[in-house]
């Protein structure tokens, strides 16, 4: 019996050392191989980056000596540019806004920057607020992708305590963080991290209602 035809939940380790990614090639091909030429082109493998997902189809060839291989879905979770699957999936992706476009949120977010420099309590040059824009869009996909719940928390970055400057930017933060939301409403947009949360939650409900038929590997 495959590793595959063991009951579910399936979990597995590939030991440290080993080759990962050409392990995993090698047994996914194995595995599927019974089940026909094309069950291998049906299969989709999660993987956490692209650059991963481009040594996991070099790893295919390097197993397969080569010869030609129809390789499986895969499809990164982390790392992409809007609009990459699996963050497209058909229908799901309808109800929701579409990303902000990466330049425009960059300008969008030093603007944002540059309206409230008075609370930094210094003038921002176009460099200036395009480097606190930067910033500032590190920290909102950080955000996003911890699902946390920013606005509930700031208080506590910066007790009384604590240099008036982290007071500064708690309250810069503050404001971004309120602003931020509604500046994309009113353009019918949303934020990056954001719509692909918003995505990946609603492929997760749709797999959970109707789970694929064909075989789904994280890895």
């Amino acid at each position: 019996m495959t590793f595959l035809g063991q009951p579910s939940p399936r979990w597995f380790n590939i030991e440290a050392g080993r080759p990962f990614l050409e392990d995993l090639a090698r047994g996914l091909s194995q595995a599927l191989a019974s089940r026909g030429p094309h069950a291998l082109a049906e299969a989709t493998v999660l993987v956490p980056t692209r650059r991963a997902g481009r040594d996991l189809a070099e790893a295919f060839l390097t197993v397969s000596g080569a010869s030609a291989v129809l390789l499986p879905q895969v499809r990164a979770l982390g790392d992409l540019d809007e609009g990459e699957p699996p963050f497209e999936p058909g229908d799901v992706a309808l109800d929701l806004p579409p990303a902000i476009p990466a330049a425009r949120r960059r300008y969008e977010l030093a603007r944002l920057a540059s309206d409230h420099q008075a609370l930094l309590g210094r003038t921002l040059n176009a460099t200036a607020a395009l480097d606190l824009a930067d910033a500032l869009a590190g920290f909102l996909d950080s955000v996003e992708i911890e699902e946390a719940a920013p606005l509930d928390r700031i208080d506590g970055l910066a007790p009384a305590e604590l240099a008036r400057h982290w007071q500064v930017s708690a309250d810069f933060l503050r404001i971004a963080l309120a602003e931020w939301p509604k500046r994309l409403a009113a353009q019918g947009l949303m934020d990056v991290g954001e719509r692909r949360v918003a995505l990946l939650r609603g492929l997760f409900e749709r797999w959970r209602a109707a789970p694929p038929q064909h075989p789904v590997i994280a890895a």
